[in-house]
């Protein structure tokens, strides 16, 4: 029960980290860019 759980919150944060990563990146391209 508790590892499918933290499978999960894993897996949220995984994805949830990529979003920011992506964020940040588009952020700084376009801070870049102008």
């Amino acid at each position: 029960m508790s590892k499918i759980f933290l499978k999960i919150a894993i897996i949220n944060l995984s994805k949830y980290l990529k979003y920011e990563y992506r964020v940040n990146v588009n952020q700084f391209r376009i801070v870049d860019g102008n």
